[in-house]
């Protein structure tokens, strides 16, 4: 049975991005990646074994951008059950040696359980993985109680906790290639260069954080939130390719992992209220399967556009009127595709339906379509979404797009 690694699945609800290209010159041996993953999966399903190991095998040896916190234990484990299957038996067993052994592959029941590896259960090898893997599973699980004892808060007062860094957080925050000085504000510990642009605006930013946090908190309809966020600060997009492999021009969040990076410097704005958002949402909601709601809440909540009037909406006023708009169900089937033809239209009108949906009708439903998807907006909204849509086409077409709208220089800079 293939082990799916959960990161291919939830991997854009936990790193949400904000004035990020999605072409794969934002991230290249992700999606790289991703493309041998799924051709390895397409021939496991084909039962073509062997060529299937050999792909997981190509996928294992590329190295993702280090923002994306990858389980290449999945992708080896893959690998097994496919030589296994192919019956070559060697290779299976150097892949499970390596993930047991190298990598703490911890997952005994999962093991002993897959029938693809059924073939190698009489080899002599097969044993010692398995007493590896059980050592693996009883040390995960001790590991595993002794934080939950630990970090476990049972105090009475309403402190802002600041969870342990997790492994991937340590090589941004407590790393000696980009060290970082840091001071706490409210729910945030903010790290930055001492000579940065950051440093010498740190006031300026105390008070845009604190707007950002109570306009998140309402749009969330929640009052009081606790969690401690680590938000890294850096001048320029240079920066942060090289903190994180990527090429932002805005921000990205590990919501996972406590991480908000964020590009601060006096060219355009901070993307703050986007890139916190999505972490406490994540948070407070829970991951959505829509990324169209995903994206959509989030612009929503930044709630700006360069110096465009009621911009979400005019924006999409003359959106529908040049007919570049998408149809619903392809944003809801089809966004990360359609948001690499144009992030600044998926965006966009993403915003706008959220902003329509929210305003009208509450957060109340809105936490129920975030949960359950667009699968259940009947029963959520009582009308059907291909009548909703028609609706909301002839509320947005009686919006004046903006008289100074410079299309080009959106679709180039997003809403800068």
């Amino acid at each position: 049975m293939i082990w799916k690694n959960k990161y291919f699945n939830l991997i854009f609800y936990c790193i949400a991005f904000a004035n990020i290209s999605f072409s794969q010159n934002g991230f290249p041996k992700y999606y790289e990646f991703i493309g041998l993953n799924k051709k390895a999966d397409s021939l496991y399903k084909a039962k073509d074994f062997k060529t299937a190991a050999l792909f997981y095998s190509a996928a294992a040896g590329v190295l993702v951008e280090k923002a994306i916190p990858i389980d290449y234990s999945a992708i080896h484990y893959n690998a097994a059950c496919s030589w296994a299957l192919a019956n070559e038996k060697d290779s299976a067993f150097n892949n499970l040696e390596l993930i047991a052994e190298a990598m703490i592959y911890a997952d005994y029941e999962h093991l002993i359980e897959d029938s693809d590896l059924t073939s190698l259960h009489k080899n002599k090898r097969w044993e010692n993985i398995l007493e590896a893997v059980k050592s693996n599973a009883e040390r995960k699980e001790s590991r595993e109680k002794n934080y939950e004892e630990r970090t476990c808060y049972k105090g009475t007062g309403k402190e802002i906790i600041f969870y342990p860094h997790t492994e991937l957080a340590r090589q941004f925050i407590d790393n000696d290639s980009l060290p970082f000085i840091s001071v706490d504000y409210e729910n945030f510990r903010i790290y930055f260069r001492g000579n940065s642009y950051a440093a010498m605006n740190l006031p300026e930013i105390k008070q845009k954080l604190s707007s950002a946090f109570q306009r998140i908190l309402v749009v969330l309809d929640t009052t009081n939130y606790y969690r401690g966020i680590n938000l890294v600060l850096l001048d320029s997009p240079e920066e942060m390719k090289e903190l994180t492999g990527f090429e932002i021009h805005g921000g990205l969040a590990l919501a996972e992992h406590d991480l908000v990076f964020c590009i601060c410097n006096d060219k355009r704005k901070m993307a703050l209220k986007h890139e916190i958002f999505h972490f406490i949402s994540l948070d407070i909601w829970g991951n959505s399967t829509s990324r169209l709601l995903l994206e959509g809440s989030a612009v929503y909540t930044e709630n700006q556009c360069f110096d465009y009037e009621n911009a979400i909406y005019s924006l999409n006023a003359y959106i529908l009127k040049e007919k570049k708009q998408y149809p619903f169900q392809t944003l809801i089937n089809d966004f990360d595709n359609k948001s690499r033809e144009s992030e600044v239209i998926t965006f966009l009108e993403s915003a706008a339906i959220f902003k329509y949906l929210f305003e009208n009708f509450g957060a109340g439903k809105m936490k129920q379509l975030w949960k359950s998807g667009f699968k259940s907006f009947e029963s959520i909204y009582g009308i059907s979404l291909l009548k909703f849509e028609q609706e909301w086409i002839s509320f947005i077409s009686k919006f004046k797009p903006p008289e100074n709208l410079e299309w080009q220089k959106l679709l180039e800079k997003g809403c800068g």
